[in-house]
């Protein structure tokens, strides 16, 4: 007689797309903030007093994202960040995941690695995250932080891997600062 066993993922607390979304419905709500706070309450995915959240949970179960901050524990401060939010006093810059266009097969997609979301090419033309955002002529400048692109190395005679970052307005042309130059940032290696 075979034993019933149980299978576990790792838990992911962050909402890495957005991170006062807490339950991923593609906007922040109130409800977001009270499932914070019944969790402090009743800490079924978390430990007292400290609110450390667990590391594994069952295969297929997705509660919340707990973890507004990124520290992998559910405190007051998860639920006040997303209640400014709401109160529009810290708004955040969430990211979305268009689809892409699929040349064949498995399309590009993201996963939560730690607080950051890594890209997966696929078989996607392009694969990307886009974010809005309001520029003032009181900012000095926009700093975007990410970690060196790892190429595919395997493939030869077709096209090279690129990584592009770009900065347009709401009709997708090119931001212009000062009449002169396009803020857009493009990285790219050569494979060969």
């Amino acid at each position: 007689m075979l034993e019933a066993r149980q299978l576990l993922t790792t838990a992911i607390w962050h909402n890495v797309l957005s991170a006062a979304d807490v339950d991923n419905e593609g906007q922040v709500i109130p409800l977001d903030a009270l499932r914070i706070i019944n969790e402090l309450n009743r800490r079924r995915y978390s430990e007292s007093p400290a609110g450390q959240l667990v590391e594994t949970l069952e295969e297929g179960e997705r509660p919340p994202f707990f973890d507004v901050n990124c520290d992998r524990h559910v405190t007051p401060l998860d639920a006040l960040r997303v209640i400014n939010v709401l109160n529009g006093g810290n708004p955040e810059q969430p990211w979305r995941f268009p689809t892409s266009e699929v040349t064949a097969g498995l399309s590009g997609r993201y996963t939560a690695v730690g607080c950051h979301a890594q890209l997966i090419e696929g078989d996607a033309l392009r694969t990307e995250l886009v974010s809005r955002f309001t520029v003032s002529g009181r900012e000095a400048g926009i700093r975007l932080k990410f970690d060196t692109p790892v190429f595919d190395t395997s493939s030869s005679g077709r096209m090279q891997d690129a990584f592009e970052v770009s900065v347009t307005d709401v009709a997708g042309q090119p931001l212009v600062a000062h009449g002169q130059r396009t803020l857009s940032f493009w990285y790219s290696k050569d494979l060969r």
